[in-house]
């Protein structure tokens, strides 16, 4: 009788043995055997899954734990993730002496579906187990606009971040309706809410009377998710302009305006014997208006020529741009009509 010991076989796999008789350098063979070695049992489960991290749980039962290597294999990209084309955690060494384990991974995406599976390495032969699939938390964030004047936009919410130190949540506003970072003319603000999630922010040096588009954007690792977009229009500033006096040298104007910010915008009369009237126009005069704390203004054009039709507007001046009211005209007195009245 004998008893004789192999080492070093592949788990699950089917082996085939015989006998052998050997006299005088001839060989003679018994009858083809089999056998079958065992499976690893491997189980991999998720426990836990956040905004930016998923926790797995399982059991790995094997006797010659220095010859074989279990692991876990997960991609956001690859449906069938293996060991050369995605992420690659070894879970031999965290199991504990009955082969149970707990790992964390993070530095997920947030809102992101993964494939993964289990993987039994030896002697460089993987197996894998079944693929599943797991879907990490999305960020709930609300954005709602609170106040809009003619050059500002109060926003409020609220967002909820497991994770502050990996993800970034701001705005994208822009006048033209394609928000993303990349797109020209579309402006960036970050939003950095309060311990308990609040949003309180403001994005100024707005155009009045403007139509924008906005949205807000969630960053982790360069990649960027996109809320629905939306837009606002700030408000027009509106100028009443009256002509009160006219004698044959001088005009007298008053009327009101409402500006909000008053080191942003700034509002003026021009007036011209000439029929196209602008800021940089031939033999256009600019005078500009200082309302008092209501809105109220009086501004006074002199030394003009007697019986002389003039056209007039206000413009509205803001970074350089300037707005044009409608156009309306005055003449002066005939200085010969006045003094013959004064006779």
């Amino acid at each position: 009788a004998f008893s004789y010991r192999v080492d070093g076989l592949m788990n699950g796999r089917k082996h085939y043995y015989r006998y052998y008789l050997k006299q005088n350098g001839s060989y003679t063979y018994g009858d083809v055997l089999e056998f079958q070695t065992d499976v690893v049992p491997v189980t991999l489960s998720v426990d836990n899954i956040t905004q930016t991290t998923a926790t797995f749980i399982g059991e790995a039962i094997f006797t010659e734990k220095g010859a074989i290597e279990i692991g876990l294999v997960y991609s956001a990209t690859i449906s069938s993730p293996m060991v050369d084309n995605s992420e690659k955690i070894v879970l031999t060494g965290i199991m504990d002496a009955e082969g149970v384990y707990t790992c964390k991974i993070e530095g997920l995406l947030n809102g992101t579906e993964y494939y993964y599976r289990y993987y039994v390495e030896q002697n460089g032969s993987y197996t894998y187990g079944a693929v599943k699939e797991l879907k990490t938390d999305v960020v709930p964030i609300i954005v709602s606009v609170d106040n809009v004047t003619q050059t500002a936009v109060k926003f409020s919410g609220k967002v909820e971040l497991t994770e502050n130190n990996q993800i970034e949540v701001g705005i994208l506003y822009s006048k033209e309706c394609c928000l993303t970072v990349e797109a020209n003319g579309v402006i960036k603000q970050n939003i950095i809410p309060d311990i308990d999630g609040n949003i309180l922010f403001e994005i100024a040096d707005l155009q009045f009377n403007t139509n924008y588009y906005y949205c807000y954007y969630i960053c982790q690792q360069g990649k960027y998710i996109y809320g629905p977009s939306n837009n606002i229009k700030t408000l027009n500033v509106e100028v009443i302009l009256n002509v009160d006096t006219i004698t044959y040298t001088d005009v007298t104007f008053n009327g009101s305006v409402k500006i909000d910010e008053s080191n942003q915008i700034k509002i003026g009369i021009l007036y011209s014997k000439e029929q196209t009237i602008t800021i940089d126009g031939c033999n256009v005069y600019k005078g500009e208006i200082t309302p008092d704390a209501s809105g109220g203004f009086v501004f006074v054009a002199n030394d003009l020529q007697f019986a002389t039709t003039y056209n007039y507007c206000y413009y509205i001046s803001q970074n350089g741009a300037y707005v044009y009211g409608d156009m309306f005209s005055f003449t002066t007195s005939d200085i010969i009509n006045d003094l013959s009245k004064d006779g």
